[in-house]
Parts: C-alpha cells; structure tokens; sequence
C-alpha cells in the first residue's frame, strides 16, 4: 500500500485585503494559477480559506467560485475578532 499525501492550499484573505496563497502575497489576477500550481492537479487537493470577518463576501466567494470551476474541496474559516 502506498501511502498519498495530499496537497492542501491554504488562501488567506487579510483585513486589508491582501491574499496570500501559502506564503506568497498575490493578486487576484493571480489567484487561480497560485492555487493550481499550489493544488498541483491531485484531485486531492483541499482549499482551506481563512478570511477576517471584515472581508467583503465577494471576496469569499471569488475564491469558493476558483476552487468549483476546478473541482477542488472547500474549508473556508473566519476570524470572529
């Protein structure tokens, strides 16, 4: 039995609106490649969003809209402070 480790993406969305895929601070132009390259095609692959309450919902939603339109699963949190 071989043992897979899964690729999970982790895409934060800060109070002022910076987005980090990982690491690295992107655009949103940039966003659904970071992710992709992050997610590296493993069917696997989860998305887990961390955004302050602050953040406006359509920010939310354009990274729930990246992870559907690429058939990865979804976690999204908040920060309730």
């Amino acid at each position: 039995m071989q043992t897979v480790i899964r690729q999970d993406v982790t895409v934060n969305i800060s109070p002022d609106l910076r987005i980090s895929v990982g690491k690295d601070i992107v655009s949103e132009a940039e966003l659904e490649s970071a992710i992709l390259a992050q997610a590296k095609n493993d069917p696997e692959a989860v998305v887990m969003l961390r955004a302050d309450k602050s953040v406006p919902y359509e920010k939310v939603v354009m990274v729930m809209d990246i992870a559907y339109r690429n058939k990865l699963k979804m976690i999204a949190a908040t920060n309730p402070k």
